[in-house]
C-alpha cells in the first residue's frame, strides 16, 4: 500500500506472503480509513472493497496503465515496486529470500533518501528507540 500525495511511507509485511482477499482486507481494515478511495488492478481480491465502505477505482492493464475513461493508474505503487525488485536482482537476492528484511531496508533507505547522511540517521534512529543520548 502506498499512500498518495504523501512522503510518508507505511510497510506491511502479509504474513507469510499469503495473499488473498481476506489477508487482504485484515491489512486495508488496519491502516486505511472506511470511505477512502482504494485504486487497483482487477485481481479478484480487491473485488468487494466496495462493500466494506472504500470507494473502490480499477484499471485493467490488460488494456492500459491509466484507466483513459477515470484517470485510475497503480503507478504508484508500481513506481515503489520496481527499484526495489530491480535492486534485489542486481544485488543476487532471490525475491522470496528474506524478502520482509529487504523491503524494510528499501522503505528506510527510501524515506530517508534526501538526507545529508543516511549512517547517522540510521544511528539516530537505533538511539531514539533504545532512548539513548547523542
Amino acid at each position: 500500500m502506498v499512500e498518495r500525495n504523501s512522503s510518508n511511507y507505511r510497510l506491511e509485511i502479509c504474513p507469510g506472503n499469503k495473499r488473498d482477499a481476506w489477508t487482504l482486507l485484515e491489512l486495508i481494515e488496519k491502516h486505511v480509513e472506511p470511505g477512502t478511495t482504494i485504486y487497483s488492478d482487477l485481481w479478484r481480491g480487491y473485488r468487494n472493497l466496495g462493500q466494506h465502505g472504500y470507494y473502490h477505482g480499477t484499471v485493467n492493464h490488460s488494456y492500459n496503465f491509466v484507466d483513459p475513461a477515470s484517470g485510475v493508474h497503480t503507478n504508484t505503487v508500481e513506481s515503489n515496486w520496481r527499484p526495489l525488485k530491480n535492486r534485489m536482482e542486481r544485488g543476487g537476492v532471490g525475491l522470496h529470500k528474506n524478502f520482509a528484511h529487504h523491503l524494510c531496508e528499501y522503505m528506510w533507505l527510501r524515506s530517508h533518501k534526501n538526507d545529508h547522511d543516511v549512517f547517522m540517521s540510521f544511528i539516530n534512529a537505533i538511539a531514539g528507540i533504545y532512548n539513548v543520548d547523542n
